[in-house]
């Protein structure tokens, strides 16, 4: 295009994005309300490679679910329970007490972990039926197509909680985030497993930290 030079009759193609739907039960097969469901796809953060999410959604009253505005390309779909009971959930307390701010960790911190307990629970699940998102099966989704029948079955596992203190080089207790990995995993999962002490769900002085439904397994906790 040059100075002046009028264009006239243009056209815009759009692409119609695509849908999955499906539905997720338990391993009963009894509908599971609530559920979130998530839908990635694979990207690189920081020279790793990872799932990245780019739809979240819930579960209807009957287990449904639909999963809209997903452009062209390969998907993996994952489900866990709701009120945090699938994948890694958090729970904090810290100095600032409930719901007070966490702020920078002290010089060498360390974490001071404590016991771990075992319960089966529902775990996060990627379709069609497996718990390492490694063999989970992709999801090509073409422009404008719907993919039906996606079922998930939430499988039932046996699954751990971690539970420790947060100390400083002095052994006070300070507020330096945490975060959980499985070790030597191919394929990262994101931004599960963080902890912050004094978050959301603080309530403790002894900036004390819980990770739960962790499966059996070799993990990595660092500050």
């Amino acid at each position: 295009m040059t100075a002046g030079q009028n264009m006239r009759d243009l056209t815009f193609k759009l692409t119609p994005h695509g849908v999955v739907i499906g539905r997720v039960v338990d391993s009963d097969g009894d509908p599971v309300f609530g559920a979130r469901v998530q839908v990635a796809k694979m990207a690189y953060v920081r020279g790793q490679r990872q799932l990245q999410q780019v739809e979240n959604v819930s579960t209807d009253d009957l287990g449904n679910y639909r999963a809209p505005n997903l452009a062209p390309g390969r998907y993996y779909v994952s489900a866990q329970d709701s009120n945090g009971r699938g994948g890694f959930f958090v729970q904090l307390a810290g100095p600032g007490g409930p719901g007070g701010p966490g702020g920078p960790g002290g010089p060498g911190g360390n974490v001071r972990r404590g016991r771990s307990t075992a319960q089966d629970n529902n775990v996060n699940t990627y379709y069609p039926n497996s718990l390492d998102p490694a063999s989970a099966a992709a999801l090509d989704v073409a422009a404008g197509r719907e993919l039906r029948g996606i079922d998930i079955r939430l499988r039932r596992e046996k699954v751990y909680s971690i539970r420790g203190k947060i100390l400083d080089a002095s052994g006070n207790p300070t507020s330096t985030p945490l975060m959980i990995r499985p070790k030597n995993a191919s394929i990262g999962v994101g931004n599960n497993g963080r902890a912050f002490a004094g978050g959301p769900r603080g309530g403790a002085q002894d900036a004390s930290f819980e990770f739960q439904n962790l499966l059996p397994g070799n993990y990595v906790i660092t500050t």
